[in-house]
């Protein structure tokens, strides 16, 4: 279970690296950055998904679950994307990854995720589907007691 679920998270990082669709390079081949995003709520890099996502208390070392509700920029639901989370912690050496589980309707739930300490994180939730072809992300700022 646990090499299914390294190898999933390894297959959506390639994904989201490929040269096909790169987010992150500016113009002259250096890295630009995404948004940052304040509160729970923002449309994607890309403006093809609006991402809304919750989590239980935030707090370090306990499992913490999130969901993120995902949408078209006119509001419907997005059913049958893989989304995945990368958190980033107050230093570079602490990071998480996770993929979620689809719940319906455009809701899709992590795994319960620990947080090895305080401070300020970011969040970034990706979203890739197939048919018909979606794949942006957008970041958050998440502050762990």
């Amino acid at each position: 279970m646990r090499l299914a679920f390294l190898v999933t998270c390894a297959l959506i990082m390639f994904a989201c690296s490929g040269s096909h669709h790169d987010h992150d390079a500016a113009p002259d081949g250096g890295e630009e950055a995404s948004v940052l995003h304040d509160g729970f709520e923002a449309d994607g890099d890309d403006g093809l998904v609006h991402l809304k996502f919750a989590s239980s208390a935030a707090l370090a070392r306990t499992g913490n679950e999130f969901s993120v509700t995902v949408t078209d920029p006119k509001g419907a639901a997005i059913t049958g994307a893989g989304v995945s989370w990368e958190f980033n912690g107050p230093t570079a050496d602490l990071t998480a990854n996770a993929t979620s589980t689809e719940a319906g309707s455009g809701v899709y739930r992590s795994p319960k995720v620990d947080f090895p300490a305080s401070g300020a994180w970011t969040v970034r939730i990706h979203v890739i589907r197939a048919s018909p072809e979606i794949h942006d992300h957008a970041t958050f700022r998440l502050s762990v007691p």
